[in-house]
């Protein structure tokens, strides 16, 4: 299910008390249906670069490469959605390919739905 919110300000800018000055109509898809996504990608173990629920998409599988300027001893698969910084997430397997992977959530600018349900459509 995708919830629809709004993206505003940055969190520093306001309170959660406070209306943000303006807001943009967003949907964002539910971490469920992300982790899917991501998990059935890192399955395929391809390069992937396209677009799902309306936000940009990539996928890096792992490479023996290690990282420059990186005392890792290989590149760790690594997936994305959204767009930097208004929303994303991002899941990366610096454990390795079999390890449960780390996750990233950028949302500092999107208002929560609680916070201010006549932003919710």
């Amino acid at each position: 299910m995708i919830t629809k919110l709004r993206v505003a300000e940055p969190a520093a800018v306001y309170s959660a008390d406070e209306a943000p000055a303006f807001t943009i109509p967003v949907a964002l898809p539910e971490m469920d249906e992300i982790r899917r996504l991501a998990l059935a990608l890192h399955a395929q173990n391809k390069v992937y670069a396209g677009e799902m629920w309306g936000w940009p998409v990539s996928y890096e599988p792992e490479s023996a490469e290690p990282p420059l300027d990186s005392k890792m001893t290989f590149t760790p698969a690594f997936f994305f959605i959204g767009v930097w910084p208004l929303w994303y997430v991002s899941l990366s397997w610096d454990s390795g390919r079999e390890a449960e992977p780390t996750l990233l959530m950028g949302d500092e600018f999107v208002v929560p739905p609680a916070a201010h349900a006549e932003l919710v459509l």
